[in-house]
């Protein structure tokens, strides 16, 4: 899991610091020399002088603070759909880019070269509305001066553009339009209204996973199999990616996270049983495949959401801060630093790297303060995970129920038979967990049902209703349908995987 770790540490050590080297250049009375060069016409320069510093004596103000800048950036871009969803340009946010603030005031959004061109010129088109600030001095001059823009531009929780929130919501509401239960099936009306609202804010280039799912259900229902595959294959990947990195492991999980795993699972399931009910054989049963390596990857790191992930970064944050005022400001037998160490370390623009300057010279034997070291032991544990502490026996049970029903949708019945029968052996599955297969493997039948009632029951909310007419055919039909689905829940935990 140390690739989580990673994860916080960067986002971290980027905070820019200013605290220590302030003071630190306020006691020296000296400014750091140094600038970066923008080439004209590479791409990256649009009205920058060739020479921008990135230390000055005084720093550049927006009238009105750096809330005032967030908010007007945030309400004037309109992220480009075409660039959230591009696969090439990797660049996709501007938080801890440096933007370049002119000695005339203006500010400019330096085009990256990894950045989708149609995001680069909305970007800067709207810093380019930005009204004239302060401008940063060099001694008495003022100066050309590199801005690290510490805001994003995307949302925290749902990990998408602000400007793509109000379309967001749109889909979370029509989404919500579904009922529970129909007595007398969905009617072909609503599903086609519902549906179509959801897939308007799909065609816009965005999605969430939870309307996402509810739109390809819908659409399954109505019979539209390649546009609710359309739908959910899209939705789901970018999803996928939020709980798992780019080696298949499970990412840390969070109770405040937009990622659960049991919606992942839900999503991968439920387009496994749409394939299935398209014809699609081959691609069903990779995708059946992909769901029994998630619920199996789930049963061995585990799923339970750890403590509130802002807060640990938070406190993290905190000691980092603490530990670098600490050494840059107290002269000891314990903290045994030069000048020159004291310009290194004051001469780094962000709080990560002030704290690996610092850990360098710890290492080094310079650095022997006790509190420093209690710092870097919480800091540790602030980063270490202990995966067994994310296991829960009933979600590994939920997920072996479901794993097997899986392996009966791809396999057979005679495989889901030999899979339950392996997990009901304590050697293999350990005794608490084989006591609980078997005993749920006693009290159930194989196969459940029908294999189609079982993919209609994964896929759909209710029977559909051509004509909407509330007789009793549909009435029956509706019955029927929640009956196998109230079955299906006792051996298949599948109201769990989809709370």
């Amino acid at each position: 899991m140390r690739h989580w770790i990673f994860f916080i540490a960067a986002m971290i050590s980027v905070i820019p610091f200013t605290g220590v080297v302030a003071q630190n250049d306020s006691v020296r009375g000296v400014v750091t020399d140094r600038a970066r060069e923008y080439v004209q016409g590479s791409g990256e320069a649009d009205s920058i002088p060739p020479v921008v510093y990135d230390r000055v004596t005084e720093p550049p103000i927006f009238y009105g603070g750096n809330y005032a800048l967030e908010r007007f950036v945030l309400e004037n871009v309109k992220y480009p759909a075409e660039a959230w969803n591009d696969t090439i340009y990797t660049k996709k946010d501007i938080r801890y880019y440096d933007c370049v603030i002119r000695k005339d005031g203006r500010i400019v959004f330096p085009r990256p070269l990894n950045m989708h061109p149609a995001l680069a010129d909305e970007i800067a088109r709207v810093f380019a509305m930005l009204p004239s600030c302060k401008p940063a001095k060099r001694g008495d001059e003022y100066v050309d001066v590199t801005y690290n823009i510490e805001f994003s531009l995307k949302d925290d929780y749902f990990r998408v553009p602000h400007s793509a929130l109000p379309s967001i919501k749109k889909a979370i509401s029509a989404a919500r339009d579904v009922k529970v239960k129909y007595s007398y099936g969905i009617s072909k009306m609503e599903a086609e209204d519902i549906a179509s609202r959801i897939l308007a804010v799909h065609d816009e280039g965005w999605n969430e996973i939870h309307s996402t799912l509810a739109g390809a259900r819908l659409l399954a229902t109505l019979g539209r199999y390649d546009e609710a595959i359309a739908l959910l294959e899209r939705g789901r990947k970018r999803y996928h990616w939020l709980g798992f990195d780019k080696y298949g492991r499970v990412a840390k999980l969070y109770e405040d996270m937009y990622y659960k795993p049991h919606t992942d699972l839900d999503a991968i399931v439920t387009l496994a049983a749409i394939y299935d009910m398209a014809g699609m054989s081959d691609r069903a049963r990779d995708a059946y495949g992909e769901a029994i390596e998630m619920t199996e990857s789930f049963m061995e790191q585990g799923i339970k959401a750890e403590d509130n992930l802002q807060r640990r970064m938070n406190r993290q944050y905190d000691l980092m801060h603490e530990k670098a005022n600490r050494v840059m400001s107290k002269k000891s037998a314990a903290i045994r630093i030069n000048d020159s160490d004291r310009r290194d370390i004051g001469d780094e623009r962000h709080l990560g790297e002030v704290n690996s300057e610092i850990d360098d010279r710890v290492a080094e034997g310079k650095i022997s303060d006790a509190r420093v070291t209690q710092i870097n032991s919480q800091i540790n544990k602030i980063n270490s995970s202990d995966l067994s502490n994310r296991k829960s026996l009933n979600d590994c049970v939920r997920l072996s129920k479901l794993c097997a029903m899986l392996i009966g949708l791809r396999d057979g019945t005679d495989a889901e038979k030999e899979y339950v029968s392996s997990m009901s052996d304590a050697n293999v599955s350990g005794k608490r967990m084989a006591g609980r297969i078997a005993s749920w493997s006693k009290n159930t039948v194989f196969p459940v049902c029908d294999r189609d009632e079982l993919l209609r029951c994964i896929v759909f909310y209710a029977p559909l209703n051509e004509t909407g007419v509330k007789d009793a055919a549909a009435k029956a039909e509706s019955k029927s349908f929640y009956e196998h689905l109230s079955q299906l829940e006792k051996a298949y935990p599948l109201t769990w995987m989809r709370k």
